[in-house]
C-alpha cells in the first residue's frame, strides 16, 4: 500500500499540472509540502476546468483522464473542501464513458476502451512517434519541492502534456 500512496487521493497530494497547446506552455508546482499549498493549486486547476475559462479550448484531451486525473483532482478537491468555483461542472462531466468532448481521453481511445489493456503513455509514445515519457522517480518528489527544486517536477509533467498533444495530433486522422 506504501508505494501507492501518491496513486491514492485519501493518502496522496497533488503537486503539480500542466497544460500544452500550440500557443500555451504551463505547469504549476506546489511551493510547499501543505493543504494550503495543495489547495492553492487545485483552486487554479478547477479555474481551468470552467466553462468558457481556457480560451480558445473546446476539448481537454488526456492520457488517462477518465480513470485517474479528473477523479484525483475532485477527490482530493472534496478532501480538503475546496470551494467549486462558478461554472465548474462536476466530475462526471469529464469522465463520460466514449465521449470524445468536452474531454477526450486518449488513452481510452486507443485501448478501445478496454480496461484489460495495460499500454501506457511512455509505450504507446515510444511505437508510435519514437519518442517516451521522461525518466523520472515519483518518490523523489517530496525531496524536490523541499529543496526548492520543484520545477523538475513542472517540467516532467509538461513532457507528458506535450507527449499526450503530440500522439493525439498523430492519431486524430486515424482514430477521430
Amino acid at each position: 500500500r506504501a508505494e501507492r500512496a501518491a496513486l491514492d487521493p485519501l493518502s496522496g497530494r497533488i503537486c503539480a499540472f500542466s497544460f500544452f497547446s500550440e500557443s500555451e506552455k504551463v505547469f504549476k508546482v506546489i511551493p510547499e509540502i501543505s493543504d494550503a499549498a495543495e489547495i492553492m493549486l487545485i483552486t487554479e486547476i478547477l479555474d481551468c476546468f470552467c466553462i468558457g475559462n481556457v480560451e480558445g479550448s473546446n476539448t481537454f484531451v488526456t492520457w488517462n483522464g477518465i480513470g485517474f486525473d479528473f477523479p484525483y483532482v475532485y477527490k482530493r478537491s472534496a478532501i480538503l473542501r475546496v470551494p467549486m468555483p462558478p461554472l465548474c461542472p462536476g466530475l462526471s462531466y469529464w469522465t463520460k464513458k466514449y465521449s470524445r468532448s468536452p474531454h477526450l481521453d486518449l488513452m481510452q481511445e486507443f485501448a478501445g476502451w478496454n480496461t484489460g489493456n495495460t499500454n501506457n503513455l511512455n509505450e504507446v509514445g515510444l511505437i508510435v512517434i519514437g519518442r517516451g515519457k521522461t525518466t523520472r522517480d515519483y518518490k523523489t518528489y517530496s525531496d524536490l519541492i523541499v529543496k526548492g527544486e520543484g520545477e523538475k517536477i513542472g517540467l516532467d509533467c509538461l513532457c507528458d502534456a506535450e507527449l499526450t498533444y503530440d500522439l493525439y495530433n498523430h492519431l486524430k486522422q486515424y482514430l477521430f
